[in-house]
Parts: C-alpha cells; sequence; structure tokens
C-alpha cells in the first residue's frame, strides 16, 4: 500500500502535461488496467489513495486517443462510479464526474456507464445537494446518459430522478438550466406515463415560481437600496 501510495503520490505531483502524457497512455493501455486496480482494490479504505488514484485517472483518460477510449472496460465505470457513490471528498467526486463526461462521448461508453448503474449514481449524489460545480457535471453526464432509451427508463424509473434533476432549474446557471431543458425533453416524448406526466407538471411549477420570483424581485427593486436588493435576492433565489 505504501508503495502503491508513493507511486501515486509522485506521478500526481509531476502534473504531467496532456500532451507528454499522451504518447504514454496510448503506448501503454495498461496504465488504464493499474489505475482501475487501484480504485478497485489497491486503495481498501485509503480515502487520500482513492483520491489521489482519482486524479490521476482523470489526467490518463484526459490524455487518451479515441482507440483507449473506445475500449474502456466495465469495471472501469465500476470503479469510477464507486467514487461517486463513495463521496471521499469534493476533488474526487468532481474529477471521477468529469472522467465519466469525458468517456460519454463514446456510445459503447454511455452504455456501459448506464448498465453500470451510473444514472442511479449520479441521481443519489445530486439528493444531497453538492455546490453549483459538481451539480453542472452531475446534469452534463445525466444530459449524455438520457440521450439513451436505457438512461431514460433509469431516470424515469428512480423515484426521484426526474424531480432531483429538476429542482436546480433557474437556481444555478444558464448552463445548468440548458442540461435540465435537455434532459426532461426525452422523457416527455418518449415516456410520457400518467405518473412521468404528474413529475413534468411539478417541474413547470418549479419553473413558473422560479420566473414569478425573479419579477417580484426585479419589481421591488426600485424601492431597496443597493444592499437590501443583494441579501433579498440571495434568499429568494435560494434552492428550494
Amino acid at each position: 500500500m505504501d508503495r502503491i501510495d508513493v507511486a501515486l503520490g509522485v506521478l500526481h505531483s509531476l502534473r504531467v502535461p496532456p500532451d507528454d502524457l499522451k504518447p504514454i497512455v496510448d503506448g501503454d493501455r495498461r496504465i488504464v488496467d493499474s489505475t482501475t486496480w487501484i480504485l478497485l482494490h489497491g486503495a481498501g479504505d485509503n480515502r487520500d489513495v482513492r483520491s489521489t488514484a482519482t486524479l490521476v485517472c482523470k489526467s490518463v483518460i484526459q490524455a487518451a486517443d479515441s482507440g483507449v477510449l473506445e475500449q474502456l472496460k466495465p469495471d472501469f465505470f465500476q470503479a469510477v462510479l464507486s467514487l461517486v457513490r463513495d463521496r471521499i471528498s469534493q476533488q474526487a467526486t468532481r474529477a471521477a464526474l468529469q472522467v465519466l463526461l469525458h468517456a460519454c462521448g463514446w456510445r459503447r461508453n454511455r452504455i456501459k456507464i448506464v448498465e453500470a448503474g451510473g444514472v442511479k449514481e449520479i441521481v443519489e449524489l445530486e439528493l444531497t445537494e453538492p455546490e453549483k460545480r459538481t451539480t453542472e457535471l452531475n446534469l452534463g453526464v445525466l444530459n449524455q446518459l438520457c440521450a439513451r432509451a436505457d438512461g431514460r427508463a433509469e431516470l424515469v424509473g428512480h423515484a426521484a430522478g426526474i424531480t432531483t434533476s429538476s429542482k436546480w432549474i433557474l437556481r444555478v446557471s444558464s448552463l445548468a438550466d440548458e442540461k435540465v431543458f435537455s434532459i426532461m425533453s426525452p422523457p416527455c416524448s418518449y415516456s410520457a406515463t400518467t405518473e412521468v406526466l404528474c413529475r413534468i407538471r411539478s417541474f413547470q411549477t418549479l419553473i413558473y415560481e422560479g420566473r414569478k420570483t425573479k419579477r417580484e424581485t426585479l419589481k421591488s427593486a426600485r424601492n431597496k437600496s443597493p444592499t437590501r436588493l443583494v441579501i433579498g435576492s440571495c434568499r429568494s433565489l435560494g434552492p428550494i
């Protein structure tokens, strides 16, 4: 374990530029297998080792070419999703989500992520109300996975799937809003059961209430001092 910890620490501290790391990753794909093994078995309960391994994994995947990315194995995604599930640190969670988002550019990987329970893990993570950047990454991955029928089925089948995906509409950023609308459109078109339509109605209510709150805040701006306006805006636009 000590040797693994030291090796990962050295590799991460070197901060090898992607262009320099790329020939190494493309030339010997065992580095992906080794990282997967460490995440699944080699780190044990050592949170620091798993966190460092996640950062190394992110660098490796971002440097890899399409040949490597197209051949990622199911256990690789199981390892990355275990980091999303365990939430060992915010940095490690974001790194794991960035790995998933990068890998989602390939159809085979989207299939593997859905089969590994990716939709469920991301919805469960969002239930913890993570920070803004994590939510944007969550929605980015969900948007990719819900482009597939099996991904949409997993989202709709989760009791909190639609509600959780839509609760931050008009609350995080314009980027998040775009992802939410993109995620919600396919279920409306292809999975419009009575239960789904009820959840969509709640989603529409959230949009209406959010816009109404913004209009009321702007309307009252004339009668408030700048300081009071900022405080009032922050409170009124907080999470539901």
